[in-house]
């Protein structure tokens, strides 16, 4: 279950230990032409839970809802190139990602996405899981953060 119901908010959205965690794993190189955002989840579940779903380069769709299949080149390790078809509703139907890093101890996942029908150029991501407690119970903060070129005639707020 995800939930946004305790989060103690600074200046920029995030709570502290959130910054902390940005700073550590998610400062992106940002040229430009492109621009870049972080996302923050907190979940009612243990981290080892959500990890092993998160992990799953070759299941995207375990918990990204727009993602309808997924089929993987290689044996997932890094290097690894997936398929990915996106539900209907969204301007793409296809996506070709690379898997880039993989820290199971860490829980660090990055990707890449190198083809694909959509306006998505440079794009890189960065998933890290850490533990927490919420509301006394073992818990899970999630960010996910990318990098990507804004396309021609977008600005970067409506990238």
């Amino acid at each position: 279950m995800v939930t946004n119901d305790y989060i103690t908010m600074n200046g920029n959205g995030f709570s502290k230990r959130a910054e902390e965690f940005i700073k550590r794993y998610h400062e992106l190189e940002v040229k430009e032409n492109q621009c870049s955002s972080s996302l923050v989840k907190h979940i009612k579940a243990p981290v080892h839970l959500v990890w092993s779903l998160v992990r799953r380069f070759d299941q995207p769709q375990k918990y990204k809802p727009f993602v309808s299949r997924c089929v993987v080149q290689g044996d997932l390790q890094v290097g690894s190139v997936r398929e990915v078809n996106v539900k209907s509703g969204l301007p793409a139907t296809t996506s070709t990602e690379r898997l880039e890093y993989l820290d199971d101890d860490e829980h660090i996942l990055s990707m890449k996405i190198v083809g694909g029908d959509h306006m998505l150029k440079n794009y890189s991501s960065i998933v890290t899981v850490h533990p927490e407690v919420i509301d006394g119970r073992p818990g899970t903060l999630v960010i996910e953060s990318f990098v990507v070129d804004v396309p021609d005639g977008n600005t970067k707020d409506e990238t």
